[in-house]
């Protein structure tokens, strides 16, 4: 059995209370889900980024009016493939076309980089802002592995 000087039960608020003074001790820490807890990875900072991009929505779909030209990314000529292997997700290759798809295409590099499942790499916190990248999430989530 493995010895610790120190055990934290728990990640959450992104593990505030174990800094640079306990470096010389080891410490293990022991959560349930994701490091950071709920707050950080599914609850307040995901829902501010989301409230940031309403935001920004209405605030476009309200500029006419003021007279002001705006716009927002609406592109309904892309396309999104990702293949996986049956039974462990690893993800075999992906083939996204459309303007936005040089965003998009990061999570996949990542996870074929690390050797991230789909499934996990659709769980994960990681999300490049704004939320383009749900366009990858939902298929990772469609493949029903």
């Amino acid at each position: 059995m493995r010895h610790h000087d120190l055990v934290v039960i728990g990640a959450g608020s992104g593990n505030a209370d174990v800094d640079d003074s306990f470096a010389d001790l080891d410490v293990a820490i022991v959560e349930e889900r994701w490091f950071g807890g709920t707050c950080l990875n599914a609850g307040c900072i995901p829902s501010k980024m989301l409230a940031h991009t309403a935001h920004i929505a209405r605030t476009v779909r309200e500029a006419g009016a003021y007279d002001v030209d705006a716009w927002a990314l609406e592109d309904t000529t892309g396309f999104r493939k990702v293949l996986a292997e049956p039974g462990t997700g690893r993800i075999l290759g992906a083939h996204l076309m459309g303007a936005q798809a040089p965003t998009l295409i990061q999570p996949l590099v990542l996870a074929a980089t690390l050797g991230i499942d789909a499934v996990t790499l659709a769980r994960s916190p990681y999300r490049i802002h704004p939320a383009l990248t749900e366009v990858v999430e939902n298929t990772l989530l469609d493949l029903g592995l």
